[in-house]
């Protein structure tokens, strides 16, 4: 009797446990639906550049949606410290590949220098995917595959405008890129076992 009532308080206590980390998750998911709608619905830009990139951050937006739907339901399996290193990893090349293709004293547009940095990158997101597919944690590689989505629509305005990024331009395509890494880290680090925050 007494090893019945302690199985049930350990499944009682890990209820308990999934429905505190479903909440924070829904707690910090709605602030961020907040935020990035009031961003990317107050003084949309005028000219056809800044519209161009509007508009392509409004589609990364309907990335990041999915994104928090499937880390909100990223708690199946417990923390991997290697699944974080590749999403830092992969966040510091991102926003790096960004930065090399932003204007800047000396700076020009290289169509081959952004091919390797892209193909660079690709071979990153690969290695992330394979490893996290190894893991047989479908909701984990389908977070990858959404932030890899956002890095490609990133390539191809690059490689269809064939110039560099403006300062602003740069700060207004990082802004939700930086969001959904955060997501996808704060997504691990609140699995259960984490040794992060």
């Amino acid at each position: 009797m007494i090893r019945s009532s302690l199985v049930l308080t350990v499944a009682a206590a890990k209820q308990l446990q999934e429905a505190i980390y479903a909440s924070k998750l829904w707690q910090n998911q709605k602030m961020l639906l907040s935020k990035l709608t009031n961003h990317f619905t107050h003084n949309p830009k005028e000219n056809s550049m800044q519209k161009s990139i509007f508009t392509h951050s409004t589609t990364r937006i309907l990335g990041l949606v999915a994104l928090l739907t499937l880390i909100s339901c990223s708690l199946i399996g417990g923390y991997n410290a290697r699944s974080l290193e590749f999403l830092t990893s992969l966040k510091a090349s991102h926003m790096m590949f960004i930065d090399n293709f932003t204007k800047g004293e000396g700076k020009a547009f290289n169509e081959e220098k952004l091919k390797i940095a892209i193909s660079e990158n690709e071979l990153k997101f690969r290695e992330a995917i394979e490893y996290s597919t190894s893991l047989n944690d479908e909701l984990r590689t389908k977070n990858l595959m959404i932030l890899h989505e956002i890095f490609q629509l990133d390539a191809e305005k690059l490689q269809g405008d064939k110039a560099l990024l403006t300062e602003k331009d740069a700060e207004v395509m990082k802004e939700p890129s930086n969001h959904a890494y955060a997501l996808a880290i704060k997504g691990e680090c609140v699995r259960p076992e984490a040794k992060c925050k």
